[in-house]
């Protein structure tokens, strides 16, 4: 059975969270322009924002409504109080989120920042779209901490029985999936003698202790 609170803790304040701080901390190498990992720290990002609409949704756990869970979190939690802001969610996920995550470039005129909070979720004086991907993690924190953590803790329709239900879930449409595919991989043995570091955990088994690198 799987254990909301620890996958909570290990997963998302472990994994997620941490990985998030050292990319925001990360600068070119000496002598680069390019190379601060701002890419990656807003696809980390995406996908916290679609995790935690999937746990906080209120309906049975579906693999392929990622951009339904992406935009409802970042509507109705992440900037709420923003009605400008809140409604460039579903654009942002179809043209920073795809094109990040396909062919690693944006789509259209869309300027990401690292550490220039200013410059997020602005319209730049060309016309283009600006996002500043530490602000967006600092964000997703704060959000998660003070709108998220309170709900695992309540009785309402969304709360922490019910995210537990929806983790569940989403741990048995990933395992599934990994059942149909898995197997028919052709890789050579793994050596032996050989200790993993863990840096991360597969979903599919949230209540055992697996690695990746």
């Amino acid at each position: 059975m799987t254990d909301l609170n620890t996958f909570l803790q290990r997963n998302v304040e472990g994994y997620l969270f941490e990985d998030l701080q050292t990319m925001k901390a990360a600068s070119p190498a000496p002598g680069k322009q390019a190379g601060a990992v701002g890419y990656p720290l807003l696809m980390s990002v995406f996908a916290g924002i679609e995790l935690f609409g999937a746990l906080v949704s209120a309906t049975r756990f579906d693999k392929d409504k990622g951009a339904q869970y992406f935009g409802s979190f970042w509507r109705n939690y992440l900037y709420s109080p923003d009605s400008d802001r809140a409604a460039a969610g579903d654009t942002l996920y179809q043209l920073v989120r795809h094109g990040l995550a396909h062919v690693y470039v944006t789509k259209g005129d869309i300027s990401v920042f690292k550490r220039v909070p200013a410059m997020h979720l602005v319209r730049a004086p060309d016309g283009s779209i600006c996002v500043d991907a530490a602000q967006l993690a600092d964000d997703l924190e704060h959000c998660y901490k003070s709108k998220v953590k309170p709900l695992v803790a309540g009785s309402g329709r969304i709360s922490g029985a019910s995210m537990k239900v929806r983790l569940e879930e989403m741990v048995d449409a990933y395992r599934a999936q990994a059942a149909q595919r898995l197997p028919g991989l052709q890789l050579p043995p793994a050596p032996t003698g050989i200790t993993s570091v863990g840096s991360g955990s597969a979903i599919s088994f949230v209540t055992v202790s697996k690695s990746r690198n």
